[in-house]
């Protein structure tokens, strides 16, 4: 507060000084060489404020071209990073794929199989695993092939829970369908479809499933027969 009343007392003084100038001369018939002054510094404080302006103008566009330099750059980079990334992925797709398809192919020839003497036994079999031997059924019921992840999407919520199962049912047709003859079972990465399972197979895997249900506590009694219906349900629709 105090430098401010200096600052005040100060401004007071030199504008009292320069209006008394400024009368003297005027008084003193120099009045026009006041203006003549007065113009002469307008212009030459315009063209000094000019030149920095161009400066100024010059500054800020090497700045510019600095910075869309170095943006050019870091687009070039990210470019280059995504490239890499997509190369990769691409890659590994390829790889898993042809994983898969070793899996799912049969290597050399089959035995063929004497029906009369094929056994199965999925007493040891999880609930989820006869479920999967129940769509299989139902797809060669039906005819139809079986997209096993939308069926999945019926009543497990759960993403990473569905390609988990997922993964588990195909292993388990994977290895089913070695023991029957080729064709019995058509598998590619997403579709399954079952063209001539064992006779009596679908009422076998329901014996199982009814005798299971029958055993299990109330609360996985309604879990087994609800995801049952959601099989009956996808097939059903044309």
């Amino acid at each position: 507060m105090n430098n401010w009343k200096i600052h005040f007392c100060w401004l007071t003084i030199l504008g009292i000084l320069l209006l008394i100038s400024i009368i003297t001369f005027w008084l003193g018939g120099k009045g026009n060489e006041i203006v003549s002054y007065i113009s002469f510094a307008s212009a030459l404080i315009s063209i000094i404020l000019a030149l920095v302006a161009i400066f100024y103008s010059m500054i800020q566009h090497t700045s510019s071209q600095q910075n869309i330099g170095e943006m050019r750059t870091l687009v070039s980079e990210a470019s280059r990073i995504i490239t890499e990334k997509a190369t990769s992925i691409e890659r590994q797709t390829l790889l898993v794929s042809g994983a898969a398809q070793l899996l799912i192919q049969r290597i050399g020839p089959t035995l063929p199989r004497n029906e009369s003497t094929f056994y199965l036994d999925v007493s040891g079999c999880s609930h989820i695993g006869l479920l999967g031997l129940y769509a299989l059924a139902k797809s060669e019921e039906y005819k139809k092939s079986l997209v096993l992840l939308e069926l999945l999407k019926r009543f497990i919520p759960e993403t990473n829970m569905q390609f988990v199962i997922h993964n588990y049912i195909m292993g388990l047709f994977i290895g089913f369908g070695c023991f029957l003859t080729s064709g019995s079972i058509t598998l590619d990465l997403v579709n399954v479809t079952a063209n001539k399972l064992p006779p009596g197979f679908k009422d076998y895997i329901v014996r199982h499933i009814e005798t299971r249900i029958e055993a299990l506590p109330s609360e996985m009694k309604g879990l087994l027969q609800n995801s049952r219906r959601e099989i009956d349900a996808y097939f059903q629709v044309v």
